[in-house]
């Protein structure tokens, strides 16, 4: 009789368990709370780097600057001097800084044969501090990494090409059209640094 007993009573408990998991929904939860909240929005930071003040296009990868000076002219006795200035427009809610690095310029033929290219001068340099105008300021050779400047959100930088034409160049026919090749790599720099 003892044995009927204890599996009578094992049977109700094991009834009593399953009765109330139904009645609490299947969970053992001791606590239950719910807070609503408002819907909002989450918005990233833009990553806007700017070249002389105009905003790159989406998916670039040339962007076309002009010389300080446009009535300026390429001669052997006369260089041209461009200025690339670099922004940092973020619209990042804290501090963020970026990196620009002007690697070598290379020149290139525009499709008028010449090879004029070959003839080219050209070296770079961050504007000096003295200096309003990249023609004024001081050309020193670049490092092999070439020159970086960190720009803070909001801020700029420039760097200068100058162009030259040694005296051997060719007497180019008018018109004549050369490109400039002038690498720049933007990269932010990790908070903190």
């Amino acid at each position: 009789m003892r044995t009927k007993n204890m599996l009578l009573t094992a049977v109700v408990i094991g009834l009593a368990v399953v009765a109330g998991l139904l009645g609490v929904g299947g969970t053992w939860a001791l606590w239950n709370a719910s807070v609503q909240s408002s819907p909002g929005t989450v918005q990233s930071a833009d990553f806007k780097i700017t070249v002389n003040g105009s905003s790159i296009p989406e998916g670039a990868t040339e962007v076309s600057v002009t010389p300080e000076n446009a009535q300026a002219r390429l001669t052997p006795s006369s260089k041209v001097y461009v200025a690339v200035t670099v922004g940092n427009a973020v619209n990042a809610g804290g501090p963020f800084a970026v990196n620009a690095t002007l690697g070598d310029p290379t020149g290139r033929d525009t499709g008028t044969g010449t090879g004029l290219h070959h003839y080219l001068t050209l070296r770079t340099s961050p504007l000096s501090d003295s200096a309003e105008t990249c023609a004024a300021s001081t050309y020193t050779t670049a490092p092999p990494e070439g020159w970086s400047a960190r720009i803070e959100k909001d801020s700029s930088a420039t760097f200068c090409l100058e162009v030259g034409l040694t005296s051997a160049a060719p007497s180019p026919p008018s018109g004549t059209t050369v490109t400039i090749d002038l690498p720049l790599s933007v990269e932010q720099i990790q908070a903190g640094a």
